[in-house]
């Protein structure tokens, strides 16, 4: 397993890394169905809402005139679909659950698909591979985001754009994250329920991109500011390659 580096601790929120926290990750994502997000938007409102505006703003920060992309975190492949909506770019996806790649696959095949677990070795691809790079709503599921932010600033080209996104942490979020991991059924979250292991509220993720290298271009709260995303490039390269 990579092992996690951990400046600016008054910054962020690092929880130790063990074999017992990584197996608890890998257990909650193996229980996700691979439909998971297309059945949640077709069959819960409030989610349909939620992921309309997530979907909308990704899509405005988006550079249209990318050819080539890779997303991060993919799931059964609902958020990367919408991606490519907003652009002609060749989409590589990866994630760590194969049925969720097996699904996503399945029903968007313009996607290249790919299972790959980011937590225990560097991203199968060359240096400077992609123009943009997608992280949406996973970093804040990972023991080691210092590592996966330092490999995204390989891959991604020199030129290129890095969107991450991840809940804002702020007092609401928590109130509404502790009431929706207990409701049942659909409409709830009890699957997610201690999958958050980073907290990035306030400007944490800005701070942490900008301490790794990055020029931050954009930082953007939506969806009542539940949501933040960090849109940068790289600007310092990697120091521990």
């Amino acid at each position: 397993m990579l092992t996690t580096i951990q400046p600016f601790n008054h910054l962020f929120t690092i929880m130790n890394t063990n074999q017992n926290q990584k197996q608890l990750l890998d257990d909650i994502h193996a229980n996700i169905a691979g439909d998971y997000y297309d059945d949640s938007i077709a069959n819960n409102p409030i989610k349909k809402v939620f992921h309309h505006y997530r979907f909308k703003n990704i899509g405005e920060m988006l550079n249209k005139s990318s050819q080539n992309l890779l997303d991060i975190g993919c799931a059964g492949g609902t958020f990367t679909n919408e991606l490519s909506k907003h652009t002609d770019a060749k989409i590589t996806a990866i994630d760590i659950s194969p049925q969720a790649i097996e699904y996503a696959s399945r029903q968007y095949p313009h996607i290249d698909f790919q299972v790959h677990d980011a937590a225990e070795e560097y991203f199968p691809f060359p240096d400077n591979s992609f123009e943009t790079v997608t992280m949406l709503e996973t970093l804040e599921h990972v023991l080691n985001p210092v590592e996966i932010l330092q490999d995204i600033k390989r891959v991604v080209k020199d030129d290129g754009e890095v969107i991450i996104l991840v809940p804002s942490e702020n007092w609401h979020f928590r109130l509404g994250w502790e009431i929706w991991t207990r409701l049942p059924g659909n409409i709830g979250g009890a699957a997610w329920d201690e999958s958050h292991v980073q907290r990035f509220d306030g400007h944490k993720l800005r701070h942490l991109m900008e301490f790794i290298g990055y020029e931050i271009l954009e930082e953007r709260w939506f969806n009542l500011g539940l949501l933040v995303a960090v849109k940068a490039r790289p600007k310092y390269p990697n120091i521990n390659y």
